[in-house]
C-alpha cells in the first residue's frame, strides 16, 4: 500500500516481565522495524487484576526499558520509505 505507515504501541514493565521477555521484545522490534513506535510503562492501579500480581517490575527498570525502546524507535525512523514485510491483524 503506497504511503502507509506502520505504527504500534508497546507496554513495558508488566508484572513478571523478565530480562528474557524484554530481550525477545527488542529482537521483535528490530525485526519488524515499525515506522512509529509508542512505548509506555505499566502503571500499577489498585482496581486492576494485576495490582496484586507478584514480581512487580521496578520503576527504574521500566524507565530504562522505555528509554531503550524509544532509542530503537528513533533508529527505525531512518528506515522510513523502505519496503518491508508486514503482519496485519483483522479482528
Amino acid at each position: 500500500v503506497p504511503n502507509i505507515v506502520i505504527r504500534t504501541t508497546i507496554m513495558v514493565g508488566f508484572p513478571g516481565e523478565g530480562e528474557k521477555d524484554y530481550h525477545e521484545l527488542l529482537d521483535f522490534i528490530k525485526k519488524m522495524k515499525f515506522d512509529k513506535l509508542g512505548v509506555f510503562s505499566y502503571s500499577r492501579e489498585k482496581l486492576s487484576r494485576s495490582y496484586n500480581y507478584k514480581m512487580q517490575v521496578s520503576d527504574s527498570i521500566k524507565d530504562k526499558r522505555k528509554r531503550e525502546l524509544f532509542t530503537k524507535e528513533n533508529s527505525n525512523r531512518k528506515k522510513q520509505g523502505k519496503n518491508r514485510k508486514s503482519i496485519l491483524f483483522n479482528n
